[in-house]
């Protein structure tokens, strides 16, 4: 049988011809990441929705950061530093300077805005030409805000967040290249400073803040207009810095209690603040460090100035408001006004109405405290402030009281859903049923009527009692995280 030797010398140049291909295509797409310092400037440019080479319609011209560009080589760090702090001190001199700007569905003044990264003449040939480049993704443009009659603090807040979700888009330009350096290391730059600047905007360092009880964050935060991201790396930059951390966010934290004060069931005016707060909370970067910030706010757990002490914490520490959400008329005169006219039938669809809304506000309530207690920093604490509210409202539990001096009926049901929630993972064998009794315990039941014992017999018991060895507070130790 006669082989056929070209057959074989075939096969070799064509599996030769193979790995050439695959080299070539290895160097393309090797070459394709390969980045110049103008191409990543460019980047830097269209996030800040800005131009440093020569004037444009539908692009902010920063003259000051040009003019540096030409005289100097600046690196990204401080091309883009220079220019934030030029765009805010333009909107901080009371002008926007985006309101002349061609508003445009995509980035026509980029030249080639996705293909820019290559500067090849025959990238437009390519075989396998990139989908990202047939289908551009529109660029986020500044808002046209002269309408609105912005403050200049709004303003800067909004081009700072709007360029940090650029920066999104800009990935979502070029998935490739922003996975890795230099294209990721620059977006991850730009995403810094703008949290940077963000800080000094809302301390009121760059533009001046008129209302300093109010933060230019909370508008965004309400709306849910704030980008994805954006609070999460916010905390995460300024948490390790306390007093910064305290700056930038106890502003919005007091403003969700002012807010939730006057906030009543009856027009859903409850509903945001809580859900807003849930989701502060729920913001982690390691431990919540907005659950730490929340019990070192000055009214977290107030010392009462008035015999009213029940009532008086109800409304004035910082979570009383946010318990407080009650259906009740002598809670809320409001909700038998609008929602019960004597009518039997629309009457029994708005009960069930409340009681839906009155479930989900007490699912968040829950949600907040389990935050709270889950975090390390902040359990000790918030078990403080349950154990002052049992307290400060003990009297409730005789026949008759003083219903003025303590809190409100609404306020304890969602006190008692709170804490019976917090105990359904709780297992009853792992619970120490001798802890009230214990002289550290939290919860005081020495003047609790006794069956048995006198009041003789009862402290000759804790005396012998009082070398029990106790572990440790049982919420503290058996609240799943």
């Amino acid at each position: 049988m006669k082989i056929n030797l070209n057959f074989f010398n075939f096969i070799k140049v064509d599996e030769t011809d193979i790995q050439k291909k695959d080299i070539q295509r290895q160097r393309t797409t090797s070459s394709s990441t390969e980045l110049s310092e103008e191409q990543l400037q460019s980047s830097v440019a269209r996030v800040l929705h800005s131009t440093f080479k020569q004037p444009s319609e539908c692009r902010l011209y920063l003259t000051e950061t040009a003019e540096q560009l030409k005289q100097n080589h600046m690196s990204i760090r401080d091309l883009t530093s220079n220019a934030i702090m030029e765009v805010l001190s333009l909107i901080a001199k009371g002008n926007n300077p985006f309101k002349n700007l061609q508003q445009a569905n995509t980035d026509m003044c980029d030249t080639a805005s996705v293909g820019s990264f290559s500067t090849s003449p025959t990238q437009n040939f390519s075989p396998s030409p990139s989908p990202v480049g047939a289908c551009p993704i529109p660029l986020l443009t500044m808002k046209n805000t002269e309408e609105n009659n912005e403050t200049p603090l709004t303003l800067a807040i909004n081009f700072l967040m709007e360029s940090y979700n650029r920066v999104s888009v800009e990935e979502r330009n070029h998935p490739k290249k922003s996975s890795i350096p230099p294209l990721s290391e620059v977006l991850t730059e730009l995403r810094a400073q703008i949290i940077h600047y963000t800080t000094l905007v809302v301390q009121g360092y760059i533009v001046p803040n008129e209302d300093t009880s109010k933060s230019p964050l909370l508008t965004p935060i309400l709306q849910q207009t704030i980008p994805r991201g954006f609070l999460t790396e916010l905390v995460t930059r300024t948490h390790t810095n306390d007093k910064l951390f305290s700056n930038v966010v106890s502003p919005i934290l007091q403003c969700l209690f002012k807010m939730m004060q006057n906030a009543s069931i009856v027009g859903d005016e409850h509903r945001i603040p809580i859900q807003t707060l849930f989701e502060l909370a729920d913001i982690r970067c390691g431990s919540r460090p907005i659950c730490t910030l929340i019990t070192k706010q000055i009214q977290f757990m107030p010392e009462p100035c008035t015999p009213a002490q029940g009532r008086e914490v109800m409304r004035s520490s910082f979570l009383g408001p946010f318990i407080c959400v009650s259906v009740f008329a002598e809670d809320e005169p409001k909700v038998a006004e609008k929602f019960f006219s004597g009518n039997s039938s629309s009457d029994k669809s708005l009960i069930q109405t409340l009681q839906l809304e009155l479930e989900n506000t007490r699912g968040l309530q829950h949600r907040i405290f389990h935050f709270m207690m889950a975090n390390q920093e902040s359990r000790d604490s918030c078990l403080n402030y349950i154990a002052q509210l049992l307290k400060y409202n003990e009297k409730r539990s005789q026949l008759q009281m003083e219903e003025r001096t303590l809190a409100g009926d609404g306020f304890m049901l969602n006190l008692l859903s709170i804490l019976q929630n917090l105990s359904v993972k709780i297992k009853l064998n792992k619970m120490d049923f001798m802890y009230p009794f214990h002289p550290g315990s939290l919860i005081t039941i020495k003047n609790d009527t006794r069956l048995k014992f006198t009041s003789q017999e009862v402290s000759d018991w804790l005396d012998e009692f009082g070398e029990y060895n106790f572990i440790l507070s049982v919420l503290s130790t058996l609240v799943p995280s």
